[in-house]
């Protein structure tokens, strides 16, 4: 990834900012246009058909959406890899990225797309089923906003800007710099722990509330149109692949940017401006396959489908939380041995 960032500010620096922006946006549309798309499509109807194979039909609704959360991992990791806790913060950034492009942009896309292909049959069957499975888009949005909420407390304690009862304030001079050094080391002390813990507390809830869900309405689970599912194992392994190579292009170019343009980030995102970036666009872009699962569900116009469609978000949402976990759990475990990184 270094070689990657250091190529990029090298051809920045022959081709000037200007000829430089024109390639980062070419870059940007062949992977979010052709490359994601592609590659999820492949990743996803494999893992679908690998799980039903193997953990059962009802267990495809959960790997379908928690296998496009790949990108995610490979972020955080490639991230904490390079010494770095801001990549921590993608999981967390498509916690809200992935209510809105789901419930709203992916949604009103299908909604345009058969209006604007004259299909206004499927529009109308889309906002009746829509209507007729309030209540369980009303249960989607809810576990999906309630995991943003866990997610987000747990992101504002380990920058220090949240304090109750003074937990978030503990030990947070890792640099030897007392305060000052909140904004460029993540929280330490009683405060990690208990961000850990509010973690923990999402993932939980997801879980109890999924198999109320599953025993109430099995059908959801068992019904979704599997006409494009395989169980290849390459498949899957080439599609992920291929959607981690796609994203780790794409945070690449956001790194050589930080870099580059670290100044004039710093005067939108803060001097986190590494956990900032990651945040908002990097998160942006990790939620890609998401909305592909998303789109390409709704357009099924079944329950089952919506369903899964739905969950894009809610499902995504706690395997996010999962990776969070594993990541603090990995930061806390460095924090014992003395050493912590900084956000950027």
């Amino acid at each position: 990834m270094t070689y990657l960032v250091d190529v990029l500010t090298g051809i920045q620096a022959r081709v000037g900012d200007v000829w430089f922006m024109v390639l980062s946006i070419a870059i940007t549309i062949l992977l979010c246009w052709f490359a994601i798309p592609v590659t999820t499509d492949l990743m996803v109807n494999h893992a679908a058909g690998i799980a039903g194979r193997i953990f059962g039909r009802s267990s495809r609704t959960l790997v379908i959406n928690a296998s496009t959360n790949n990108p995610e991992l490979f972020s955080m990791v490639v991230s904490m890899g390079s010494k770095r806790m801001g990549g921590w913060a993608n999981p967390l950034g498509s916690l809200l990225a992935n209510c809105y492009l789901m419930y709203l942009v992916g949604l009103l896309w299908v909604y345009a797309g058969f209006r604007f292909n004259g299909d206004r049959q499927s529009a109308s069957r889309l906002v009746s089923l829509a209507w007729a499975e309030r209540r369980l888009i009303g249960w989607h949005l809810f576990v999906a906003l309630s995991t943003f909420g866990f997610g987000l407390v747990a992101l504002r304690m380990m920058q220090g800007h949240v304090s109750w009862f003074g937990l978030a304030a503990a030990a947070n001079d890792a640099s030897g710099s007392g305060s000052a050094g909140a904004t460029n080391f993540p929280s330490t002390g009683f405060a990690m722990y208990i961000s850990l813990a509010l973690l923990l507390a999402g993932i939980a809830i997801f879980v109890f509330l999924e198999g109320r869900l599953k025993r109430k309405r099995p059908n959801l689970f068992l019904d979704i149109d599997d006409s494009s599912h395989g169980d290849s194992v390459i498949a899957f392994l080439i599609g992920t692949v291929g959607l981690i190579i796609a994203c780790g292009l794409m945070n690449g170019l956001f790194l050589a940017w930080s870099n580059i343009y670290h100044e004039n980030l710093t005067a939108v995102f803060g001097t986190a401006v590494f956990a900032g970036l990651h945040y908002v666009l990097g998160a942006l872009i990790t939620s890609l396959p998401e909305l592909r699962v998303a789109t390409a569900n709704y357009r099924k116009l079944t329950a089952a489908d919506m369903n899964t469609a739905l969950a894009s978000a809610s499902y995504s949402n706690f395997t996010n939380l999962v990776l969070c976990a594993l990541g603090l759990g990995v930061f806390i475990v460095l924090s014992w041995w003395g050493y912590v990184m900084p956000w950027e």
